[in-house]
Parts: C-alpha cells; structure tokens; sequence
C-alpha cells in the first residue's frame, strides 16, 4: 500500500483495493531490500554519466549496470524473472540494457532475462510486481520535466520499485519536487 504515497499528491482520492490492504503479499517488506521503493542515485561510472551516441539516443552505462545487478540479486534472492520488468525513458537505453543482459544473465540458468526490457512508452497500460526504472539523464531532465510522463513512469509497479537516477538532477527540477520528495 505504501507505493500508492507516490501519487497521493497528485490524486487525492487515490486509494487501495481491500485485498492491497488485507493481503499479506502486500503487507510484508520485499526480501533484501529496506524499502518497496526506492530512488537510488548513480553517480558516473569511469568519468561518464549519460552519452548520445546519435541525436536523442541517450544511454547511461552506469544505470545499465546497475538496474542488471539489481535484477541479478533479485533473481539470486529467488524472485521470479517474469515478475520483474526493466524500464527505461530512452531507446538507447533499452538496447543498452539489454547487451548488458545478454553479456552478464542470458546464458545463466539461475539468472535468465527479465520478463521484460523496454521503454516506459511501450509500457504504458501493462503493470508487473517489480520495476526497476532506469532514468538516464545525468544533464539535463528532458522530457520527464512533464510530470505527467513521470507518473506513468513510476506507476507501473504493484509491489516494488526501484529507480535508478541521478538524484540531484532531479531534486534541482521545481516541477517534479512533489514526485521526487
């Protein structure tokens, strides 16, 4: 129930089904991590943070690598590979996430691929138990300056999700400050 806080700013009747309050599934903390969500900073991995490789296909190595790690330890912690999806604002990313996948879990039996690997667009309308969002931009917001944009973003997990940013880009941002506080 505690995901529904994200939104409460922006819906104020916004409210949880009687099983999202009675449900023990609900009701527990997700196995190894502290908290059901989470937005975790990335700082630049060798000096880099985002690139553009060609005009408006930003990618970010760093959050790559560390949305794949995540998804691993979940997957070692026993949480079910079609129960976790990894979703990205950019295309560039989602290629890049999933070279990293292919080179670091495809060929493990005990790692395999998440359900599934795309960008937050493609996603919108579809829902799964575990998000780990990747953000990307390190220079600018971009098009999620659009609140609105942001919302679907993070309103595609039912029981954890985990965002990977560059957090004090998006504190400095006036119009998001009620979704990222």
């Amino acid at each position: 129930p505690s995901i529904c806080n994200l939104y409460n700013w922006r819906y104020k009747k916004l409210g949880n089904l009687s099983h999202v309050e009675n449900w023990p599934m609900y009701r527990v903390a997700n196995p190894g991590f502290a908290y059901d969500f989470q937005l975790i900073n990335v700082e630049d991995f060798n000096g880099v943070g985002e690139s553009e490789p060609s005009p408006y296909f930003y990618q970010n190595l760093a959050e790559a690598e560390y949305c794949v790690a995540v998804f691993m330890y979940m997957r070692l912690l026993g949480y079910p590979a079609e129960k976790i999806s990894i979703l990205t604002t950019y295309n560039g990313q989602k290629h890049l996430i999933r070279d990293v996948i292919n080179i670091r879990c495809a060929s493990n039996p005990l790692i395999g691929r998440p359900h599934k690997v795309t960008t937050v667009d493609k996603y919108q309308g579809q829902q799964n138990d575990y998000i780990l969002l990747s953000l990307v931009r390190t220079k600018a917001v971009g098009h999620l300056r659009d609140v609105r944009r942001l919302v679907v973003a993070m309103s595609r997990a039912r029981l954890g999700l985990y965002v990977f940013a560059r957090v004090n880009l998006f504190n400095n941002c006036f119009e998001l400050t009620p979704a990222i506080h």
